[in-house]
């Protein structure tokens, strides 16, 4: 489970409207492509439901939050070559950049600005579709813990729930940077004993069907 719309950006976090019965943030378009291309880059694990999904990291392009109508931004500030390659959907402009690697130059960018809000673009394997991290883990407690206990799981960890949504399941929003960040701290949050699941909270491209 994860996110559907964004609704508002507070600090480093775009904090995001629930959708209960889905696990996608979602463009309105996209076209379905195969992960097995020139871009496909260093794969990475992360965890739905406790399901182990693969995700690879595309070697070029850049996701910036939120969505830019201009090229006048820090990302062309530090890479004046860069190509918009998408910044018709909601909440997300892609960016199609000439570095070394895409942490190089999401390094780059925050040093013109360190606000600006970035991630590494990465592929599904499954589907093809791009995803990439605004930010945030989304955590589900073992059905023993109750909130008084998870709330002060959370605290005693160094973490800041940004939202709680769920009714017999509760599922607890906590703040990350955005990019790699999310991904790595889902993994590590996942192997608490009183964590039943630990996702990363993904934007994913939609494919119309």
């Amino acid at each position: 489970m994860e996110f559907y719309r964004l609704a508002r950006h507070t600090g480093n976090l775009f904090v995001l409207g629930f959708l209960l019965s889905a696990n996608v943030y979602a463009m309105e378009k996209g076209t379905e492509k195969s992960v097995q291309n020139a871009d496909s880059g260093v794969a990475y694990v992360w965890y739905e439901s406790g399901q182990k999904k693969t995700v690879y990291m595309s070697t070029s392009l850049v996701a910036e939050f939120p969505a830019v109508d201009s090229k006048s931004t820090m990302v062309q500030k530090a890479f004046p070559r860069a190509e918009m390659v998408d910044n018709k959907v909601r909440g997300i402009t892609i960016w199609k950049i000439d570095a070394k690697d895409v942490a190089t130059a999401i390094t780059a960018v925050k040093n013109v600005d360190a606000s600006t809000q970035l991630s590494p673009v990465y592929y599904d394997e499954n589907t093809g579709q791009r995803r990439a991290l605004p930010g945030g883990v989304l955590i589900e407690f073992l059905a023993s813990v109750d909130e008084t206990q998870a709330q002060s799981w959370i605290r005693e960890h160094g973490y800041v729930v940004v939202s709680v949504t769920g009714y017999e399941k509760k599922y607890y929003l906590i703040s990350t940077e955005p990019g790699q960040e999310s991904l790595d701290m889902a993994n590590t949050i996942r192997t608490a004993e009183v964590v039943k699941n630990a996702s990363p909270n993904w934007w994913v491209e939609f494919f119309p069907r």
